[in-house]
């Protein structure tokens, strides 16, 4: 396996299962969430298994190679790298960005002997659309950020079995040096710092932990939501502090119900939005609207608050008063984290 690459065996395991399908592999998710590693995890798992170089074809379209390309460019790039009588494996990462994508990967299905892999964010391939681009013959994979057994793997943490003198199994974990470590101090750093992949290359502390989330912030708001709405000739969203405070709002009350009044009722009274010169709280239909284009790049409501959670409430609480809150690891008891040790 390439050095910088990590093993996640959950989503792996999904894309084996349906390789040599003629279903079209969709792998979606948040930004940074760890969708183009899991792609070339799959590339290495096919060169391992015996397929040549030649028969796979991987395409990056956030690179200048393929910033100018049209659908038809795309149909010839790949047309022409063809091998006569040899099934073709074709990875296009990030493909959304190519206008017209879904006419070139339906073309390739039909035109040529091929598996094919997709990804990109949920900003642009939400499941409502995907029907409608790929005619239903496709998977798709959602992604997560890491369950807390994977945060363990990433950090460098072994879970190994031992058994007791009364013969039961028990779970332990030790770190690189083989010293044991308490499993819940472990899962109280999982639940403060989150389960974005990225943390693995930085140690967990405070300022690295916030500067590395304020990035992911950024991008998820301004390329994702943002550019969504551009796309779709819609500017609903003007107000970042909104914004920000909304989906800290949404994260710290998950499994509360909530509403657009007790929303903007709770922002106000709580003096969430004392910046600029604002008067009053936002208009419950204003609320409502922010609410909607996050739902559109995350999802429905339970996902946007379960996804929202697991990636901003570290970074949120540590910049305001050092107060966390466990909720951040729901998001992974999608997973195996709410038994984290099994």
């Amino acid at each position: 396996m390439h050095k910088s690459l990590r093993n996640r065996d959950i989503y792996l395991r999904q894309l084996k299962a349906f390789q040599d399908t003629e279903m079209i592999k969709v792998i979606t998710g948040i930004r940074r969430c760890g969708k183009s590693c899991l792609m070339k995890l799959m590339v290495e798992h096919l060169r391992g298994s015996g397929i040549g170089d030649k028969q796979i074809v991987e395409m990056d379209f956030e690179s200048m190679r393929f910033a100018v390309m049209t659908a038809k460019d795309l149909y010839r790039y790949v047309s022409e790298r063809v091998i006569p009588g040899k099934r073709m494996y074709l990875f296009f990462d990030e493909v959304q960005r190519l206008d017209g994508w879904e006419n070139a990967v339906n073309s390739f299905r039909v035109d040529f002997d091929c598996d094919i892999y997709i990804t990109g964010s949920n900003a642009h391939l939400l499941s409502s659309e995907l029907s409608t681009y790929l005619s239903g013959r496709y998977v798709e994979i959602k992604v997560l950020p890491l369950s807390f057994r994977e945060f363990l793997d990433f950090h460098g943490y072994t879970v190994s079995q031992r058994k007791t003198i009364t013969g039961q199994m028990k779970k332990r974990i030790t770190d690189a040096d083989g010293e044991v470590c308490d499993p819940k101090e472990l899962y109280e750093d999982f639940a403060k710092f989150g389960g974005m992949p990225m943390l693995a290359n930085v140690r967990l502390e405070l300022d690295r932990v916030n500067a590395t989330l304020e990035g992911v912030y950024s991008a998820i708001v301004v390329r994702d939501i943002l550019e969504r709405e551009k796309r779709k000739g819609q500017r609903t969203i003007t107000d970042s502090l909104l914004l920000r405070n909304l989906m800290m709002s949404l994260a710290d009350n998950i499994g509360n119900s909530v509403s657009a009044t007790s929303i903007g009722n709770t922002l106000i009274s709580e003096g969430l939005l004392t910046e600029g010169n604002r008067k009053a709280k936002p208009a419950t239909h204003t609320i409502q609207a922010y609410m909607e284009a996050l739902k559109e790049s995350y999802g429905n409501t339970a996902q946007l608050r379960l996804r929202v959670s697991a990636v901003f409430l570290p970074h949120f609480r540590s910049s305001e008063n050092g107060k966390y809150c466990a909720a951040v690891a729901s998001a992974s008891w999608l997973t195996d984290a709410a038994y984290p040790l099994r």
